[in-house]
């Protein structure tokens, strides 16, 4: 077997030996995974309210989508590095306050930039969301048990979005959008007494969170303010000022390009040859880990961008592509009957896929054998969603786009137990750096996808990408265990 850590430390850091609480504090982080999917599925569920008060077309609606993806992308490598080194209880609960209190200030925005603002903070805050929760898992399970906890852990992402529809679609129907996000927000105080209660100094669950070194509380009280300044100063500069900086630099750079026309490819093709020799050069240094590295850096460009579309899209294109209006009682209706069971049948991935690998490992089965096998299963699930376009009855597209959220949500959770697999020492690095990548490919693409869909009135192209992408995934999934757990069980 490679040289890779797949083990918790069992030393000073090391929990109690009982289990009780082990997934006692997976409830925990599930709810905490809930909350962000309440708080990000209200620009979804709200949509059509904003568009029409702030007058927005599907390209700055995608702008809006991608002001939160940009934040969350360019603040999961220093979430990851603070996760892995830092206080898990306080940087985890600050990071819960902060995107909390930006889905509430929301409520309050007057003007398209305000509410971009919002969304850019809110982005800052969940960054922190799984680079956390994959250090805690790391810290609290064996690898055979770690894509059930993930699984876990990571179905809050479903429930989230399976409860988002009825819960802020009745109080945006009964007393507005701006109740709704405020409501959403204000969920987060509660998050935070229940987390400061479970990870108490006297409690089991507080081996899992607490640093290798202490911190007193001056420390924890500059790095709080710090937190909080950064995490919403950032945005705030970057959305009101960056426009005005970065227009001037735009016009300077085409100028050059137009006086020196062979700039851009020469451009492209060092960043060609620098990402090679980088490639090559990690080959060289790490040999296997390197290998099942790039494999997971595959898997989250495949599957989580195809994810962050159905969350982020699904509600615009059941009122574009199949006319739902949830504005009125009936196609609220339609619209929450749809949604819920498309993230209903998507929970289940995590937790029958990881169920289902902890079953075949008691059978006697390989980590890599039990894994593979679920995730050829689960790949069949998410193919047939290229076609849902070309189905006109609606519970029919339904049931394809809720077969491939399962799909997906499996594939996610078991990419989450294969960073933690890969190096227990960097789980939360390991973790932000994955997540920085494919939050830089939907921040991409979302304005792009709003700017097609205008100019298309179809979404045929993206429902094909989800159907083929994550197949992909899979595979580098395959490539990764049998380099990983190449001689069996581990």
């Amino acid at each position: 077997m490679t040289n890779v850590e797949t083990s918790p430390n069992r030393g000073n850091n090391s929990p109690p030996k009982s289990n009780v609480w082990r997934w006692w504090l997976m409830g925990v982080l599930f709810l905490a995974t809930v909350l962000t999917y309440l708080d990000r599925q209200t620009l979804g569920v709200c949509q059509k309210q904003i568009c029409q008060e702030f007058d927005l077309n599907n390209e700055q609606y995608g702008d809006l989508v991608a002001s939160f993806r940009w934040a969350y992308a360019l603040m999961q490598l220093p979430a990851g590095i603070m996760a892995d080194r830092l206080p898990l209880r306080l940087t985890y609960g600050m990071a819960v306050g902060l995107w909390s209190l930006a889905g509430a200030a929301a409520a309050f925005a007057r003007g398209f930039r305000p509410l971009m603002i919002t969304r850019a903070i809110l982005g800052m805050g969940e960054s922190f969301n799984w680079p956390c929760a994959s250090r805690i898992v790391a810290n609290t399970f064996a690898p055979s048990d770690r894509s059930l906890a993930s699984g876990i852990f990571n179905s809050g992402a479903a429930i989230g979005s399976l409860i988002a529809p009825t819960l802020i679609g009745f109080l945006a129907l009964r007393y507005g959008w701006r109740a709704a996000f405020f409501a959403m927000g204000a969920c987060g105080t509660v998050w935070l007494v229940l987390w400061f209660f479970a990870t108490a100094r006297n409690s089991p669950c507080h081996a899992s969170v607490r640093p290798a070194r202490r911190y007193s509380f001056a420390s924890q009280s500059i790095f709080s303010l710090l937190f909080l300044v950064f995490g919403a100063g950032v945005p705030f500069v970057a959305i009101v000022f960056g426009p005005s900086l970065v227009s001037p630099l735009g016009r300077l750079f085409a100028g050059i390009c137009q006086s020196q026309p062979w700039l851009p490819n020469a451009l492209w093709t060092a960043l060609a040859i620098a990402s090679v020799a980088a490639v090559a050069w990690s080959f060289g240094r790490w040999r296997s880990k390197a290998v099942a590295f790039w494999m997971l850096l595959v898997v989250t460009l495949t599957v989580n961008p195809c994810w962050y579309f159905l969350n982020d899209w699904l509600f615009k294109y059941l009122q574009d592509a199949r006319h739902l209006d949830d504005i009125s009682i009936a196609g609220m209706v339609a619209t929450l009957v749809v949604a819920t069971s498309v993230f209903l049948v998507a929970d289940l991935g995590n937790l029958v896929s990881g169920g289902a690998i902890k079953y075949l490992i008691w059978r006697g089965w390989t980590l890599r054998a039990a894994r593979g096998t679920v995730m050829v299963a689960v790949a069949c699930l998410i193919a047939p969603v290229a076609l849902v376009t070309h189905v006109e009855n609606t519970y029919a597209a339904a049931a394809l786009l809720a077969g491939a959220g399962m799909g997906m949500a499996a594939i996610i959770a078991n990419f989450t137990a294969c960073q933690q697999d890969l190096s227990f020492k960097r789980v939360g690095l390991m973790s932000g750096v994955v997540g920085m990548a494919a939050n830089i490919v939907s921040a991409v693409a979302n304005p792009r996808i709003g700017a097609y869909v205008d100019h298309t009135k179809s979404y045929g192209l993206m429902f094909t990408l989800m159907g083929l992408l994550p197949m992909g995934a899979v595979a580098a999934i395959l490539v990764f265990d049998s380099v990983v757990h190449r001689k069996g069980r581990s």
